[in-house]
């Protein structure tokens, strides 16, 4: 009998799967069976994207904006240091927004909600500073106005 793969060799086995006449050549043993190099690299073989360690190279789009992180902080410390970081996150976060369009980084929900706080404490920090100051500034011309007349 001749090998299926090398006609002019005389054959030494047959494939477990596929039950071709095989020669040394071609034979590959595993768990006591004899198998083809074809059959076996079908059953057994790991394909080579398997095999291969995946080393992954750092993307820029798998990071996170820096800016927009701080819009996010910046914008939510609003409610507590006023206009002194609520405007800060809403320059941040226009600047943030930029760079992710054209990087592609993630973080556009970051910068998104840091431009929302911030426009929000600021507003709020807007009325409520204008509000005291106009409150006093009617208050003190009220007493202005009262010693004023009263006083002579």
């Amino acid at each position: 009998m001749k090998c299926k793969y090398h006609p002019d060799i005389i054959s030494c086995a047959k494939c477990f799967i596929c039950k071709e006449n095989i020669c040394h050549l071609c034979t590959v043993e595993k768990d006591d069976n004899v198998y083809c190099k074809i059959c076996f690299d079908k059953k057994f073989k790991v394909p080579e994207k398997i095999v291969k360690p995946v080393i992954k190279e750092k993307n820029i789009k798998d990071q996170f904006n820096i800016l927009a992180i701080l819009s996010f902080s910046l914008g939510i410390a609003g409610l507590f240091f006023n206009l002194f970081a609520a405007i800060p996150a809403i320059i941040l976060s226009l600047m943030a927004r930029k760079q992710i369009k054209e990087s592609g980084e993630k973080g556009s929900e970051f910068a998104i909600l840091g431009l929302i706080f911030g426009i929000i404490f600021a507003t709020i920090w807007t009325i409520l500073i204008c509000g005291y100051f106009s409150m006093i500034g009617t208050f003190g011309i009220t007493l202005c106005a009262g010693l004023g007349s009263g006083g002579g």
